[in-house]
């Protein structure tokens, strides 16, 4: 490590204060230190207070935060019932002078104890070219003087030499690359003062053997600093600068993989994998402005929990959902789940795992119906195409419980049929197009609305007029008509022959809600597909820009209704609403290409693949990956993630924390 400038040495290392500092002053330290927490940073910035059409915020941010922080000693730490340590490593005079490829894997702490965590933690500043030309000048005229200064001794004529040595060769690695100034700290964390004792000084043997002249050492006193300071630049860190690196150099020592993701707004996710320095990976899952596609094979399961602490009811994708819809809600928008895969979203908090959603959920059992098919949604002045989405929507919905219902009965003569219901309903007008503005069709009282029966029995009217006019083919049409809505009727009355219930407005304005389909997927598919195309624009009508409707089990919707699904959410990207696509199937996500539009994705977060599907992937999204990336995706490691957003990629070991 060839040094430039020079560096503060810290204080040796004192005994343990025992006393805690309660002072004004440590304890808005302590504030400002909790304030920078990744994952409630976000919340906290500016100072802003929360209003009260903010409780949300207020709500979740109360379950989420610790509560006990952090308490700080002369040269040390506790967090709960652990003990912490920020240790800085130090080089001495003319140490480390050879550094051979991967060197940083000589720097990690390896083996210091079973219950003892450890985060290596580098920053890395890049000098200005005015700033190395400045100091290799008052470098060469320091050398030019210790020569003069040079006694006759062996030592120190090696000493100057290396010195000489190292100036030739910095001039030559900085022609046309950067220097660098860099800090590595070390995070130590142990469940006791004798073992993070213990686990330093072995870290220290080890340093000493790996790598001559360079010691790791504690800055007494001033934990709290440099814990604010760990994810600074070199520049604002305690010491300054103490190694400094040609680009040559310091690609030496770099990662095999990817650098993985770091976000400044981002919170943990989870622990790098594949690389020897496998960092924290740090993510800001809310930044995201269209759409993101999650996909994995397995049930949940992290580093911190196993499948038997999440049950069998949570699958992976759904567990990101829930980390999804967490960070949306902390940041004010709303946020609608459509369960089709059967997972429970109250699990998680019922084996208590993370925090209680239903202060600011509502639950809808979409088993129990709830929705009138007849029912126009929209807003205000978008009565012409409400009108044509409910047409379509009960075509669809007909076409999925009667498929022997042929195109002629549906495109010609029911449209013409409901045409005339609507008009003698007062809902509609034959010159509807000339007269928008005088139609009655939205935002009515839920029970002025027509239902199912009342249809059923509008089609004898229709049966009679075409036995009159001898239309073979419109009596055959509506008989089968009648037919499908009285089977829709009979064994499906209690989803779709009911009026709106008035207990379901609440969603229109609560945080967060989630329509569950499980109920009607054990009674068919069809029926549950009936049902999603039925909720579907009830759901997302008052949605705003940036609120979120996250798709749970997107795999499970039926091709004929993709279509229709489309174009619902096609209307919710113009108002910059939000969707994640969360699949149980991930070769049925990258199959589901049109659908979920892959290769436009904001990001991707998917789970090991097998050989097949990793080719289907790589071929699907045009992506390109070194050898040792694609062995290490091929995995069934159920805990695995590959996360891709544009030209970044993290490779990591899942730990949500909800």
């Amino acid at each position: 490590m060839r040094k430039l400038g020079t560096f503060d040495k810290p204080s040796k290392v004192g005994k343990h204060s025992i006393k805690k500092n309660n002072s004004q002053q440590s304890q808005n330290k302590l504030k400002n230190l909790i304030s920078k927490v990744p994952f409630i940073k976000r919340a906290q910035q500016e100072k802003v207070e929360l209003s009260k059409s903010n409780q949300l915020s207020k709500t979740v941010l109360k379950e989420i935060v610790p509560g006990i922080g952090y308490v700080f000693h002369s040269d040390y730490f506790e967090i709960g019932n652990e003990v912490g340590q920020i240790l800085s490593i130090i080089p001495e005079k003319n140490a480390d002078r050879s550094l051979p490829l991967f060197w940083t894997y000589r720097l990690l702490p390896k083996n210091l104890g079973n219950d003892v965590k450890t985060h290596f933690i580098q920053q890395i500043s890049t000098k200005e070219k005015k700033w190395i030309d400045d100091n290799l000048v008052a470098t060469s005229k320091a050398i030019n003087q210790s020569i003069a200064e040079t006694k006759n001794t062996s030592l120190d004529k090696q000493n100057v030499s290396d010195q000489v040595k190292d100036l030739f060769q910095i001039q030559e690695d900085v022609k046309g690359g950067k220097y660098h100034g860099s800090e590595f700290k070390v995070l130590l964390k142990a469940p006791n003062i004798d073992a993070l004792d213990r686990a330093r000084e072995k870290y220290k043997l080890d340093l000493a053997h790996d790598f001559e002249g360079v010691t790791t050492d504690v800055f007494e006193g001033q934990q709290l600093d440099d814990f604010k300071n760990i994810f600074y630049s070199p520049d604002n860190q305690l010491g300054r600068e103490k190694k400094m690196y040609s680009s040559y150099e310091l690609a030496g020592g770099y990662y095999l993989l990817s650098k993985g993701i770091e976000d400044m707004t981002g919170e943990y996710v989870g622990i790098g994998t594949g690389d020897y320095n496998n960092s924290a990976t740090i993510f800001d899952v809310d930044n995201w402005d269209d759409h993101i596609i999650v996909a994995s094979d397995f049930a949940a399961r992290t580093l911190s929990h196993s499948k038997n602490d999440y049950g069998t009811h949570l699958r992976m994708g759904s567990l990101w959902g829930m980390k999804i819809a967490q960070a949306a809600l902390i940041e004010d928008h709303r946020v609608v789940h459509l369960v089709l895969n059967n997972t429970s979203l109250h699990d998680i908090h019922d084996r208590k795992l993370g925090i209680d959603i239903r202060p600011f959920t509502v639950d809808i059992m979409m088993g129990k119906g709830a929705i009138n098919p007849f029912e126009a949604f929209g807003n205000e002045g978008e009565e012409g195409t409400a009108y044509a989405v409910l047409a379509k929507k009960l075509r669809l919905m007909m076409a999925q419980l009667s498929p022997d219902l042929t195109s002629i009965d549906l495109n010609k003569y029911f449209t013409e049929i409901f045409e005339a219901f609507m008009i003698d309903s007062g809902f509609w007008k034959t010159n509807a197009k000339e007269n928008l503005d005088t139609i009655s069709l939205l935002g009515l009282p839920h029970k002025e609305y027509k239902v199912l029966h009342d249809f059923y029995m509008y089609l004898d009217t229709y049966l009679e007029i075409y036995k009159k006019q001898n239309n073979s083919q419109g009596r055959e049409s509506v008989e089968r008509l009648q037919g499908a809505f009285k089977r829709m009727k009979d064994e499906n009355g209690d989803l779709f022959d009911l009026k709106t219930n008035e207990s379901v407005d609440e969603t229109q304005t609560a945080p967060q809600v989630i329509y569950d389909f499980a109920d009607i997927l054990d009674r068919g598919k069809e029926i549950a597909m009936a049902q999603l195309i039925n909720s579907l624009g009830y759901a997302t009508q008052n949605l705003k820009r940036g609120d979120v409707v996250i798709i749970h089990g997107t795999e499970y919707i039926s091709n004929e209704v993709k279509e229709f699904v489309e174009d619902t959410l096609d209307r919710l990207h113009k108002r910059d609403v939000r969707v994640a696509f969360i699949y149980d199937n991930l070769k049925k996500a990258i199959k589901d290409r049109e659908f979920n539009q892959i290769n436009s994705a904001n990001y991707t977060i998917f789970g090991s693949m097998t050989n097949d599907v990793l080719e289907d992937y790589i071929q699907t999204v045009g992506a390109t990956m070194p050898v040792a990336l694609k062995d290490a995706i091929q995995s069934r490691d159920d805990r695995l993630i590959y996360l891709s957003r544009g030209k970044e990629k993290a490779l990591f070991e899942l730990d949500l924390i909800l």
